[in-house]
């Protein structure tokens, strides 16, 4: 096999193999980066690039859920985050609200974070949850644990519950994988 061969060959199994690799490990922010990569099934490579977003880690998959169900793009959501806009005024700006993020959470009592916005839902009729009032912090929480939940096979509670003792949803996650449901 000549050289040229050879040198393609080991960068195909270079982006197959290690890139992949590089984005699962790396400690905890590896794990975090992971989960984000498997919830919004993006390659590894791409979720590499998110890091240069100069964002909170915790922020990044808001800025991808936004932008998926919102239709705008993801790197136009980050530039306005940067810039100082908050979330609930982006979530408004591009057509979603509060009822669109909410979660079905069975025992609201295990709401913790968000124990304060589950009492407006709770006081409202699902149809109008869009007067529902979120805060930054709603935001952040609620995207967090929908991607922790799916991608460790854990109910929205079990996340909020640990989420009360580890305030840092990259550290939560690296808590929580060994616990992983198949």
């Amino acid at each position: 096999m000549d050289i040229v061969k050879r040198l393609g060959l080991m960068t195909a199994l270079f982006a197959v193999v290690v890139v992949p690799i590089r984005a699962q490990t790396g400690g905890p922010d590896g794990l975090y980066y992971a989960a984000v990569a498997e919830f919004f099934e993006l390659p590894a490579s791409e979720v590499d690039i998110l890091r240069d977003w100069r964002l909170p880690v915790d922020e990044i998959p808001v800025v991808l859920f936004v932008s998926r169900r919102a239709g705008v793009s993801a790197e136009a959501l980050a530039q306005l985050r940067r810039a100082g806009k908050q979330w609930p005024e982006l979530v408004t700006q591009y057509g979603l609200d509060a009822g669109q993020l909410h979660l079905p959470i069975a025992d609201v009592s295990r709401a913790y974070a968000l124990a304060a916005l589950y009492q407006q839902y709770d006081s409202l009729e699902p149809r109008r949850w869009r007067e529902v009032k979120l805060t930054d912090q709603d935001v952040v929480v609620l995207v967090n644990v929908r991607m922790a939940a799916q991608t460790l096979r854990m109910s929205p509670e079990d996340i909020l519950e640990g989420h009360r003792t580890t305030p840092s949803f990259v550290a939560l996650y690296a808590r929580l994988v060994p616990l992983r449901k198949p």
